[in-house]
């Protein structure tokens, strides 16, 4: 459910938006995004943490680094690999990413995982206990430092729990979007005639 809330919810208000004043989904290439490697490495150190245990166990357990603290740290690169000769418009939305990533980013790195409030969940119509059953989340707690960046705003028609951060993260995903779709086409440079035979 917080993939779609993340990912897929804000992917498809934005390209709704982009479309509704006028943008273009074909002009998004011109973002020319790098470092395309990066995502993915994110992607494959969060699928890890779920499905190798051995792998989250050294690292969390052991060595005291929480992976999913890993992706939003990827993530930040990535964004900030991206940022150079975009429009203005992009770089906010780059800006809105990053703060976003680094607020949830913040939350997992001083408590090990995701806190979240017991009252929102409750509030999203989930049973209080269910966020805690994965190796993403924990409860917050009267020690829990900065709870208030967890997972403390409850969204009963998803029922999810969302935090300031994913916030950010969902309206910079709109913003680059919608800012993406009404780049303007780079001109392609004219062929030059082939020449003559004397």
């Amino acid at each position: 459910m917080m993939f779609l809330l993340v990912v897929g919810l804000p992917v498809l208000v934005g390209l709704a938006a982009g479309y509704a004043s006028g943008g273009r989904i074909s002009r998004i290439s011109g973002l020319r995004l790098r470092a395309l490697w990066l995502p993915w490495v994110a992607a494959l150190v969060q699928l890890a943490q779920y499905r190798v245990a051995a792998l989250r166990h050294l690292l969390q357990d052991r060595l005291h680094v929480p992976m999913l603290a890993l992706v939003f740290g990827l993530m930040c690169l990535w964004v900030a690999v991206n940022m150079t000769r975009q429009t203005r418009a992009v770089r906010t939305a780059g800006v809105l990413l990053l703060g976003g990533a680094a607020l949830n980013g913040t939350a997992i790195a001083l408590n090990g995982r995701m806190p979240y409030s017991r009252t929102a969940a409750v509030l999203a119509g989930q049973h209080p206990g269910h966020l805690a059953s994965g190796p993403k989340n924990m409860p917050a707690e009267a020690s829990t430092h900065l709870a208030w960046l967890g997972d403390v705003i409850p969204l009963p028609p998803l029922h999810a729990v969302a935090s300031i951060g994913d916030v950010f993260l969902l309206v910079g995903v709109v913003t680059v979007l919608v800012a993406g779709m009404h780049l303007r086409p780079t001109p392609r440079p004219a062929s030059r005639p082939d020449p003559t035979p004397a």
